[in-house]
């Protein structure tokens, strides 16, 4: 079997939501001004090829309208 990883961003324009809040909170833990960039990540295990896994991050994990899937997914090895 394959393991794949598939993460997604903001589209480019949206905000990042998750990585402003994120970087609020740690300032609120007084560990200063940061800049935080957040991601969702998805690891994908089975007999799946690069353009089913694709279709994956673009049909069922991402939301078009306001995210985009990573450049490529990362085909991982099992050991």
């Amino acid at each position: 079997m394959t393991l794949w990883e598939v993460d997604i961003h903001p589209a480019p324009g949206e905000p990042d939501l998750l990585g402003r809040s994120t970087a609020a909170q740690a300032h609120d833990l007084g560990l200063g001004d940061l800049s935080i960039q957040a991601a969702r990540g998805f690891l994908v295990q089975g007999d799946l090829s690069a353009a089913d896994i694709q279709r994956l991050a673009n049909e069922l994990f991402a939301d078009l309208v306001v995210e985009r899937p990573g450049r490529e997914p990362a085909l991982l090895e099992i050991k």
